[in-house]
């Protein structure tokens, strides 16, 4: 064992920082002596311990730095290690290359560095047959697969059907119980992605039958990385299953995967896994609200979601906070619903403004559009009275806001929420309402909705309506604010 090798070890006992620096520096002090010219063999294996001290070291400062490090320090080694006079290491070099470019495309170029990794497990694929070293060539297998479902997000048919054959091909294998389960939760994915593509549920079905019998080899003390993702694809299925039948009784299967997963993915040590199960949890509890306790399990949907929240903020995953906060818009509008209308109703909007940043600018024009829905408030006369603009009403005490929304880009469906709001003249706001439309036609050319909303009023004067509307479908929003003047006119 050299230096650099007793240094990595103690890294793992205390002071991991400092001892890998260390490590590193004793390699490196080492390749002075040990020359590629005069000791190749030796010169690679230091080659190889300094890979795997960046790698480590990525994991405690200077992430993507220290990770181009160990792919240099790798890619070095193969210059002696190659394939004809060392086979075994070959392999097993370009299977620790795969795994550092895997962690590479997380910080940065991610489809390129997704595919490096299979370059390099392909050629581990050379050495490592079923005959030769049946135990790696199911792992290898298992992780092209795992690659190519990581991939399918660009071409989800053709990467989506490589990952089942390459699931199967470890399957196939006379290898560990614990690749063998690697393999059936593999499929469950291939199997829950096809059914996403599809709508054939009984891909559903296959995937709830191959997730628990991975399940049944896995176990929460030896495997918690793949128990906890296992249960997730459980919870997942189910939760899409019921969409299709017994729908009370597969969203509890859900929340009960689901917790399952976060008895290991926590807070502290699993933020990431624990924000995703947290929503999914959320999600379940929205639905199940629809078939009992509407009440409690809003409430606990709810509470789900800001869990999530806690770590998918909008600095660090804006995607994932934008999406998070418009379920928990959704929750807090149907909890309106039943209680505490316009509280609720004020945290929904809340969850919605935050969802999608919404501008202040005050535009020129007294309409509305976002991805082709067009708000209109430009219709004459009700009742005798009328106010300035047009769109806005006098009948007694009441002032009427009258909106009609047009399909101006033909969309067979339209998802879009308001939010308005009435100020005096002091700036307080004198009303508050939300509506949402979420309907589909066969006729692209209705005006999908009209609208009247009333506030109750005995003082004239000059006031403020602001009309904020939303694209739940993509998140465009547009806001528009009129000035108007309460004047009765013949």
């Amino acid at each position: 064992m050299s230096l650099g090798d007793s240094f990595r070890e103690l890294s793992e006992i205390r002071d991991a920082e400092k001892n890998l620096e260390k490590s590193i520096n004793a390699y490196e002090e080492a390749h002075k002596v040990f020359t590629k010219e005069d000791y190749d063999l030796e010169y690679g294996r230091f080659q190889r311990g300094v890979a795997r001290s960046f790698e480590q070291l990525s994991d405690v400062k200077d992430k993507r730095s220290n990770l181009e490090k160990s792919i240099d320090a790798y890619q070095e080694a193969l210059q002696i290690f190659t394939i004809e006079e060392y086979p075994n290491t070959y392999a097993k070099t370009n299977w620790d290359l795969a795994r550092v470019h895997e962690k590479l495309a997380l910080q940065i170029d991610w489809s390129n560095n997704i595919k490096k990794s299979l370059d390099n497990l392909f050629s581990a694929l050379k050495i490592w047959t079923p005959e030769v070293n049946p135990e790696m060539y199911s792992t290898a297998n298992n992780d092209i697969a795992m690659n190519y479902l990581k991939l399918s997000k660009e071409d989800n048919s053709n990467y989506i059907t490589h990952a089942e054959s390459y699931f199967q091909a470890a399957l196939k294998t006379n290898s560990s119980p614990f690749e063998r389960a690697r393999s059936k939760y593999g499929l469950g994915l291939v199997y829950w992605n096809t059914f996403r593509n599809s709508g054939n549920t009984g891909y559903l079905e296959r995937s709830i039958q191959l997730f628990q019998e991975s399940l049944k080899i896995l176990s929460p003390d030896e495997n918690p990385v793949y128990y906890s993702a296992a249960q997730n694809g459980l919870g997942n299925s189910y939760f899409d299953l019921a969409n299709f039948e017994d729908k009370e009784e597969n969203l509890q299967r859900a929340v009960t995967a689901y917790k399952l997963a976060l008895e290991i993915d926590t807070f502290l040590d699993s933020p990431n896994d624990y924000a995703l199960e947290q929503r999914n949890i959320g999600n379940a509890y929205k639905n199940l609200a629809e078939v009992r306790d509407t009440f409690e399990n809003l409430e606990k949907a709810i509470d789900s979601f800001q869990n999530s929240l806690k770590v998918y903020t909008k600095e660090s995953y804006p995607d994932e906070f934008k999406l998070t906060q418009n379920l928990l818009g959704n929750a807090y509008k149907s909890l309106a619903e039943i209680k505490d209308g316009e509280i609720n109703l004020e945290k929904a909007e809340s969850a919605y403004l935050k969802a999608i940043g919404i501008s202040e600018t005050r535009p020129t024009k007294n309409d509305l559009q976002t991805s082709g829905i067009k708000i209109a408030n430009s219709v004459s006369g009700y009742g005798g009275y009328i106010l300035q603009p047009e769109s806005l009403f006098l009948r007694g005490d009441e002032v009427i806001y009258y909106l009609e929304v047009h399909n101006v880009e033909r969309y067979n469906y339209v998802n879009v929420s308001f939010v308005g709001e009435i100020f005096d003249t002091k700036g307080d706001r004198v009303h508050y309402w939300l509506q949402s439309i979420d309907e589909s036609s066969s006729d692209p050319d209705w005006a999908v909705w009209h609208y009247w909303n009333v506030y109750h009023t005995s003082a004239k004067g000059k006031y403020l309506v602001r009309i904020r509307a939303y694209d739940e479908i993509n998140g465009n929003s547009k806001t528009d604010e009129t000035l108007f003047y309460v004047e009765e006119k013949a």
